[in-house]
């Protein structure tokens, strides 16, 4: 009667240790995942936000240019008047500045695009999901416990 007694008490003392471990070590950290989703939500707003100046910028070069063009072609009906020349030169300024902000627009399409592949990343790291070698997505191995405790006979 003592040893079922003395079995039956190392079973449960067993079954509270591991339920006690079971709680104190978890075995999937979700605090770290719901950090992921916020930096890919933040990762790409910041991208939109880079994508929509970049777009801005775009736009208001090209009508900066256009004017240039415009205020240089009505520059040249009068060639040789004191008039035609500042208009000359206020149309290559527009122009100029046009141009410098379509080229600008080129680093901000640069950076939106290289924020968006970030976000990819942290939502694939944070997701456990990576491409396999011929492309097809793999789970990333992850550790597992298991545990298995028979009371009685």
């Amino acid at each position: 009667m003592r040893s079922i007694k003395f079995l039956f008490m190392k079973k449960l003392s067993y079954a509270l240790l591991m339920v006690f471990i079971s709680f104190s070590a978890p075995g999937q950290d979700t605090t770290l995942a719901n950090k992921k989703m916020e930096d890919y939500d933040f990762l790409l707003s910041q991208s939109k936000q880079k994508r929509t100046t970049a777009i801005t910028l775009v736009s208001v070069g090209t009508v900066l240019m256009a004017g240039g063009f415009a205020l240089g072609a009505k520059a040249s009906e009068h060639l040789f008047s004191s008039e035609s020349e500042s208009q000359f030169a206020g149309g290559f300024i527009l122009i100029l500045g046009g141009l410098a902000l379509d080229i600008t627009s080129i680093f901000y399409f640069v950076d939106a695009h290289l924020l968006k592949d970030k976000a990819k990343l942290v939502l694939k790291e944070s997701t456990g999901l990576m491409n396999g070698p011929n492309g097809n997505v793999q789970r990333l191995p992850q550790a597992q416990f298991t545990f298995s405790i028979s009371i009685g006979r």
